[in-house]
Parts: C-alpha cells; structure tokens; sequence
C-alpha cells in the first residue's frame, strides 16, 4: 500500500500538491511547503493519490458544483425539509465557514468546511466527496485536514449532524473516531438525525 502525506497548512492559501510515485512508493513533494507536516497511511487506496485540498469561497465554481451534487444526493433520501441542515452557500459566506475543496490531479472530487463556535467546539459542514471517489481514503484525508484546521485554531471538540441514511458516512465517521451524542447547539431531537462528536487531544 502507497502511503499518502497530508499536509498541515499553516497557510491555507498556498495549498500543496504531494504525490506518491507509483510502483516505488517513495513520496514527492510538489509545491510549496507549509511550516508543518504530518503523514497519515491511507489503507483503502492502493494507487497514485495525489491530491490538493484547498481553501476556496463557498460560492466559487467548484464549491457550488460539489455542494449542489450533495444536495442532489441527499435529496433522494426523502429526508424532510425541517430535517435538512446542511447550509446553503449564501449561508456558509455569512457564517463565515471556512471551506476546502479537495482536487484529484486537478479534478474537484470532494468539499468540506468546518464553523468554529470560538475554542469551544467546531461543527464540520457540507462534507461531501464525490461517489465514484469514495472508499479510497479521500473522506479520511479530508477529515484528517478539517481537524488539523480546529486543532490549529485551538479548538478541543468537533461535532456533526448527519442524516441516519448516510451509513457509509456514519461508518467514516466512527472510524475516524467520532461518537454519538445528543443535540448539541441550536439542535432538537430529530429521529432522521444523528449526532456525533470527537475530542480533539
């Protein structure tokens, strides 16, 4: 298995490239370098992967395009409208969500942003990585990337809402390391929502 580096950007708005030769699995490094790096093993995934992921305007091309797809597929859950969470891009803008795409040799593949409710806990939004892209290791590196994004603001705790249907989802989460949990801010009980949580170390 080829080993992918995902890299910690101290400055989001130089994103860095890395890539994992094929065939030799040694790593290369395309770009440049953030102040800080740390190398996480993606088992699913036995191919080049390089990747970018990057912070862009909800409202950007790419962003608009991956976040009506989530909508699109979410939409054919039939979950109700006052059980539809997800922000809108005009929402994520006046929450100020900072909110990364992920690119694939250059192709947008997967979105997510994550609202810091000040060093208390940090919501993650609008996570989303494209079907055929899935169970690759792309939702975990995308992860690992929004909790070292908290992690950096000083934030201890992050929290999800996930519709009960998004079973794929769930189980990337819990193996992430997420929990479930109750409610938490401006939330109710929903019985087509689940909670989880994961502390920040």
């Amino acid at each position: 298995m080829h080993s992918l580096v995902v890299l910690r950007q101290a400055i989001e708005a130089h994103p860095v490239r890395v890539q994992t030769e094929c065939g030799t699995g040694s790593q290369v490094l395309i770009g440049s370098l953030p102040q800080q790096v740390i190398t996480r093993e993606i088992d699913d995934y036995n191919e080049c992967m390089p990747i970018t992921i990057t912070l862009l305007p909800p409202d950007s091309p790419d962003a608009v395009n991956l976040i009506n797809e989530l909508e699109e597929h979410l939409g054919s859950f039939g979950y109700p409208p006052g059980s539809r969470h997800g922000f809108s891009v005009e929402k994520l803008i006046t929450e100020r969500v900072p909110f990364f795409v992920m690119y694939d040799e250059g192709i947008p593949i997967g979105c997510g942003g994550v609202k810091l409710f000040g060093n208390e806990y940090g919501e993650l939004k609008r996570m989303f990585i494209r079907p055929a892209y899935q169970g690759k290791g792309f939702g975990q590196a995308m992860l690992q990337h929004l909790a070292d994004y908290a992690r950096r603001h000083q934030v201890v705790l992050l929290r999800l809402e996930t519709g009960i249907h998004q079973l794929a989802a769930i189980k990337l989460y819990e193996r992430f390391g997420f929990r479930r949990c109750g409610p938490f801010g401006e939330y109710r009980d929903d019985p087509v929502s689940v909670f989880m949580e994961m502390g920040l170390a």
